[in-house]
């Protein structure tokens, strides 16, 4: 426990004495056992402290992003009884889809050319 203690002391004087603090380092070296332990202590709260707001936050982050879905969920099921009620809107929106389809063929196509090329160029 004494090896221990006096191993924490001196990692503590390392830490503080890079800082450029010399008052700090000054109390560490004065510090008697007890005090260590409750400034490890303090710390180790301060430490749980942060990850319970983190966890906080995320659980948050994934109630609000679960509301988020629901109510995309139930535009989705909208526009889809929309589309069912009128053909003319469900036709326009399969024209749209495959020309962004028929579009985005033709971009991978250029690139794919491209990139042979340029790697056709280099290897010359």
């Amino acid at each position: 426990m004494q090896a221990n203690a006096a191993s924490s002391k001196a990692h503590a004087n390392l830490l503080s004495g890079g800082t450029g603090n010399r008052s700090s380092s000054s109390e560490n070296s004065g510090m008697g056992l007890h005090d260590m332990m409750l400034n490890e202590r303090n710390n180790i709260d301060r430490a749980h402290g942060i990850a319970d707001t983190v966890l906080e936050q995320a659980y948050t982050t994934r109630n609000q992003l679960n509301s988020q879905g629901q109510i995309l969920a139930k535009s989705r099921g909208r526009i889809g009884g929309v589309l069912g009620r009128f053909p003319a809107i469900n036709n326009l929106v399969g024209k749209i889809s495959s020309k962004k389809r028929r579009d985005q063929l033709i971009v991978a196509g250029v690139l794919g050319v491209c990139t042979f090329l340029l790697i056709w160029a280099v290897a010359r």
